[in-house]
C-alpha cells in the first residue's frame, strides 16, 4: 500500500512486461477485498498471497484502489503482507451511497475494470492459473470469462456460498433476498461450468457445489477453512503492555457478523439466558454478553438487531451490541484477553465460522452452539476448554433451550479459567501456512491435468499446460 510501503503495488496503468523470470508457476488472486479492506474476504487473500511462494507459487493479486472501498479501511493490515507480494489494483464503479441509490456489492462493480486488466496481465506475463474467492461473487463471471478468451484454467474459492439452499426455503418472493437470490441461480451455473476445480472453507460447501456441478471430479474439490496465525497472536501479545484487567462480572465475547441465517440460534441463546435469569438470578446478575462487529454494512449506528432479540427475550440488560466491526488487529487482541469466547452457529450445516481458528488459538475458554453437522463441531470437540452445546435438523437449536440454560449455568458456577493449552502439533495441519498447502497442491494437479478448453474457439487442450 501507499500507506506502508509493504508491499510491490502498481495501479493497472502503469503495467511493464516482466521477462526472465524462473519457471515457478504463476497465479493470478483475483481479489476485490485486500488490505487496507478488513473484510474477511481480504484475510484469505492474504494467507494465501503469503504463503503460496513457499509451495512454488507466485501470485499476483488484483484488486481495486482503496477509495472504492465501503468499509473502514484498516492501513496497519498492510504490514502483514510480505514485502515481495505485487498486488495491482484497479478502479471500480463507485460504490452506493448509504439510503442512496448504486450498486453496492463490490464484484459487480470491478466486472469491467477486471476483466480488462487480467487480459491485459496475461499478456505480459506467463500465468498459470486463475483464483477467485467469493464474496463477492458477481466477479466469478470473469472466470468463464478468462477461460473463454485466454484457454486459462481457472479455480473458485467459496468462503460462503453463491447459491444458498437457506435463501431457496426462506427468501420471500420479491424481496431483495429473493431477487438476489435468483441471480444466483442463473449466473453461477454460467460461471462454474468451466471451472477446473475448487476450494471452500467447509466440507459442506464443497460438497454442496459438486453435487450441483457433476463435470467437477470429487478431488477437484478441497476443503480449506480459514488458517489460524500463531504469529499474529505473538505479535499482539508482544505489543499489549499489560495484563488485561478482569471485571467481576463473567463475561462472554461473540466477535462477528451475525446474519439472518443464525438468529434461530441466537435466540435459543437468549432464551437460555432468560430461563438462567429465572431459575439462578444471583448468577444471572453476574453475566455479561458482548456482541461486537455484528455487522458488514458501511454505515452500522442503525443495525443492532442482537440487541432489540435480546430485548424481547428479556435480557436486554446484561446484553450489549457495537454493531461496528473491530480492525482486524484490535479483533485479535480482544479475542486474546477475553473472558470467555461465544460461538453461535447457522441452521445451515454447512457454516463454518471463518473465526473459528482464530478463537481456538486465542488460547481463551469458549463456549459454542454449533449445528451437529459443522465442520466446526469435530474440530471443537477436540480442543480443550470447549462448552459444546450441539442440535440438528431433528432437534433443533429452540429444542436445546433448557440444555443450553444448564450449560450456562455451569460455565457460571465454575471459576473463571485460565488461559486454555497452547494448540498442540494436532492443530499445525490448520494453520494458514499448513493450509495455503492445500491449495497449491490443488493448484498443481490442475496445470497437470488440465480439463479440455472446449469453450476456446477450435482448440482443444489450454495453452498452458
Amino acid at each position: 500500500m501507499g500507506q506502508s510501503g509493504s508491499m510491490v503495488e502498481r495501479t493497472d496503468s502503469s503495467a511493464e512486461r516482466v521477462r526472465g523470470e524462473g519457471r515457478r508457476r504463476n497465479v493470478l488472486i483475483v481479489a476485490p477485498h485486500f488490505p487496507p479492506s478488513g473484510l474477511p474476504p481480504s484475510h484469505r487473500a492474504r494467507q494465501f498471497a503469503t504463503h503460496l511462494p513457499q509451495y512454488g507459487w507466485r501470485p499476483t493479486v488484483l484488486t481495486v484502489r482503496p477509495e472504492f472501498y465501503q468499509e473502514a479501511l484498516e492501513p496497519e493490515l498492510c504490514s502483514l503482507v510480505p514485502s515481495d507480494v505485487e498486488v495491482i489494483r484497479t478502479g471500480a464503479l463507485l460504490p452506493r451511497r448509504p439510503g442512496g441509490w448504486g450498486i453496492g456489492d463490490l464484484g459487480a462493480r470491478v466486472l469491467w475494470h477486471h476483466g480488462r486488466s487480467i487480459a491485459g496481465i496475461c499478456r505480459e506475463r506467463r500465468i498459470d492459473l486463475v483464483y477467485l474467492p467469493c464474496p463477492p461473487n458477481h466477479q466469478l463471471l470473469l472466470g468463464r470469462l478468462v477461460h473463454l478468451r485466454l484457454g486459462l484454467p481457472y479455480v473458485f474459492d467459496y468462503i460462503d456460498p453463491w447459491l444458498s439452499d437457506w435463501l431457496e426455503e426462506h427468501a420471500r418472493p420479491f424481496t431483495k433476498l429473493w431477487v438476489v437470490h435468483q441471480l444466483a441461480k442463473h449466473l453461477e451455473p454460467i460461471a462454474i461450468r468451466r471451472a477446473a476445480a475448487i476450494t471452500a472453507v467447509s466440507q459442506g460447501t464443497t460438497d454442496g457445489v459438486l453435487r450441483r456441478y457433476q463435470h467437477l471430479a470429487a478431488e477437484r474439490g478441497v476443503s480449506v477453512p480459514y488458517g489460524a496465525e500463531p504469529d499474529v497472536y505473538a505479535q499482539v501479545r508482544r505489543r499489549q503492555s499489560q495484563a488485561p484487567t478482569r471485571t467481576p462480572e463473567r463475561r462472554l465475547l461473540y466477535l462477528g457478523a451475525m446474519w439472518e441465517a443464525a438468529h434461530e440460534t441466537l435466540r435459543a441463546f437468549l432464551a437460555a439466558l432468560a430461563l438462567v435469569k429465572e431459575r439462578a438470578p444471583a448468577l444471572y446478575r453476574s453475566c455479561r454478553v458482548d456482541f461486537i462487529g455484528t455487522t458488514y454494512a458501511p454505515d452500522a449506528l442503525g443495525g443492532c438487531h442482537v440487541r432489540r432479540f435480546a430485548e424481547e427475550a428479556g435480557v436486554g440488560d446484561i446484553v450489549t451490541e457495537a454493531p461496528k466491526r473491530l480492525p482486524f488487529l484490535d479483533a485479535v487482541s480482544a479475542l486474546a484477553t477475553a473472558d470467555t469466547l461465544l460461538m453461535l452457529g447457522s441452521a445451515e450445516p454447512h457454516y463454518t465460522p471463518s473465526r473459528l481458528l482464530p478463537y481456538i488459538f486465542a488460547q481463551r475458554p469458549i463456549f459454542a452452539v454449533m449445528n451437529a453437522a459443522s465442520d466446526a463441531t469435530q474440530l471443537l470437540q477436540r480442543h480443550a476448554g470447549v462448552r459444546l452445546v450441539t442440535y440438528d435438523s431433528t432437534r433443533r437449536a429452540g429444542d436445546r433451550v433448557p440444555d443450553l440454560c444448564g450449560a450456562l449455568v455451569n460455565w457460571l458456577e465454575q471459576p473463571r479459567s485460565p488461559d486454555s493449552p497452547q494448540p498442540d502439533a494436532y492443530w499445525e495441519p490448520y494453520t494458514a501456512r499448513a493450509l495455503t498447502g492445500r491449495v497449491a497442491a490443488l493448484f498443481d494437479a490442475v496445470v497437470a491435468h488440465p480439463r479440455p478448453a472446449t469453450d476456446v474457439a477450435g482448440t482443444a487442450e489450454y495453452e498452458h499446460a
